[in-house]
């Protein structure tokens, strides 16, 4: 990583800016979702901190399910700790209602995506990676019932026009999120393969990410080695992946602490 890093520091610093940018999108979506939840404002860098919690109890190996129970548990009786015992607990599904979110943009991306090269491409998918045809639709029925589910799932919780903005803000950042793997991918690692054919490739990898402890780590390259068929440079961009969560996490919390000092001077002074 070191050699790649001295080689290809722009690139990496660029792949990472982006997914930085990303990260704050997917924090963003989490106050809208405690906005619509909860009849209360919460400061948008709170959100940020939060998330570069969660993100770095992650990286550690506690696991998505416990780091967002700790940081949604830190909203919940801190921020709204003078609130009703419903906001409380409002508060702590927060976060995994923000996941459901994510999962169900990035489904709905992936049914798109499968749908168009199924339609126009046909031959440049499905044949070429024969062999994982089979698994593939499987996995393409399976997201799509789950999609179905969750939709309903969020829009029964949620505001409509917040569910479709978040959804929409997931997109976004989704694909952010490949775009800047993808540059490491084709400048950094020299691989040549279609942007199109790499999407579909991270966002089968992040759906066996999910089921991983260290942040994604190690499932997300099963994931990719599906289409990519590289496992080597599919374990490179894991760990690229999740060296950038560190980094965006450690960029967050020096952001709030920063923005806390100078706001806790100003007033001093005033």
């Amino acid at each position: 990583i070191k050699a790649f890093y001295v080689l290809y520091y722009k690139e990496l610093i660029l792949a990472n800016l982006i997914t930085f940018i990303a990260f704050i999108l997917k924090a963003y979506r989490w106050k809208l979702v405690v906005d619509n939840l909860i009849n209360k404002k919460i400061d948008f860098l709170r959100f940020m901190y939060l998330s570069a919690l969660g993100s770095l109890i992650n990286s550690v190996g506690l696991s998505i399910f416990i780091s967002d129970g700790i940081k949604s548990g830190i909203l919940s009786f801190g921020d709204l700790k003078s609130e009703s015992n419903i906001n409380k607990i409002k508060g702590i599904v927060s976060s995994y209602g923000d996941r459901i979110l994510g999962m169900i943009a990035a489904n709905i991306l992936f049914i798109i995506l499968i749908f168009l090269n199924y339609t126009f491409n046909y031959s440049s998918f499905f044949l070429v990676y024969h062999k994982f045809y089979k698994n593939l639709i499987l996995i393409f029925v399976v997201i799509v019932i789950v999609s179905i589910f969750l939709i309903f799932l969020a829009i029964k919780y949620l505001n409509t026009k917040i569910v479709f903005f978040s959804v929409l803000i997931s997109f976004i950042s989704h694909l952010l999120d490949t775009f800047s793997m993808y540059l490491v991918f084709s400048i950094v690692l020299k691989q040549v393969v279609s942007f199109y054919i790499w999407v579909l490739a991270y966002l089968l990898g992040s759906v066996f990410s999910v089921f991983s402890v260290f942040a994604g780590l190690g499932a997300r390259t099963i994931g990719l080695s599906y289409i990519i068929n590289d496992l080597k440079n599919s374990f490179y961009i894991d760990v690229f992946y999740y060296l950038f969560q560190i980094f965006n996490s450690l960029m967050a919390l020096v952001i709030f602490f920063l923005t806390w000092f100078i706001n806790s001077f100003l007033k001093k002074r005033i």
